[in-house]
């Protein structure tokens, strides 16, 4: 089994000590590295590639906002997992905008994080609950913070928008009709839609399509 080689930032020894002994419970996953402080958090996390970062916003000597602004820069692969007390969301569109994979607060239980952190690892973002109604209002604006897409996911988007149902879509790409049920649940989860249309509406506020 490969584990998910997860990086914890955080300036207060309590939340990383609790998380490592609640995270080394956990069959897939690896805790590989922490840091306290921004600078160590952006060298460290370069060097050793982790799946998730942890990252929290309020990090000594460089801000947790300007760790997330280095690492874009840098094109890091990491996935970013922010966690974090502010539930202002200002700080999580910055953080979103700035490539985070997700956004738990801190009072969250550990299942959420157990959760948060699979999702973001299988690509799907992450918005911790008291902040998905707001959420879900500027998604539906037309604003999705960069999702990123597998090239098959976004031929499927396409494809769905133009109308082809699931076996269309399969003689088109070449698969089958449960390979292609597979890519739009998939597909869904990271859109945060329910149905066909809605992922239409999707693809044409986010010029996947013109009509």
């Amino acid at each position: 089994m490969n584990k998910i080689r997860v990086f914890l930032a955080d300036d207060h020894s309590i939340i990383i000590d609790g998380l490592k002994k609640l995270l080394q419970f956990e069959d897939d996953i690896e805790v590989v590295g922490e840091a306290r402080n921004g600078i160590d958090c952006i060298n460290m996390v370069c060097d050793l590639k982790p799946d998730i970062l942890l990252l929290d916003l309020s990090m000594p000597k460089v801000h947790g906002i300007e760790v997330l602004s280095q690492l874009k820069k840098f094109k890091v692969q990491t996935k970013i997992l922010v966690c974090t007390v502010h539930d202002e969301f200002s700080y999580f569109k910055k953080a979103m905008s700035l490539n985070a994979s997700g956004y738990i607060l801190k009072d969250s239980d550990f299942d959420s994080f157990l959760l948060a952190i699979h999702s973001v690892n299988n690509g799907q973002i992450f918005v911790d609950k008291k902040l998905m109604t707001q959420y879900k209002d500027l998604v539906s604006s037309g604003n999705d913070f960069n999702v990123k897409f597998t090239k098959r996911e976004t031929e499927i988007l396409i494809l769905i928008s133009k109308g082809y149902t699931n076996r269309e879509i399969g003689e088109q790409l070449f698969i089958s009709e449960k390979t292609v049920k597979n890519h739009i649940t998939c597909l869904f989860d990271k859109i945060h839609v329910k149905d066909r249309t809605q992922a239409a509406l999707y693809a044409i506020r986010n010029n996947f399509v013109k009509v």
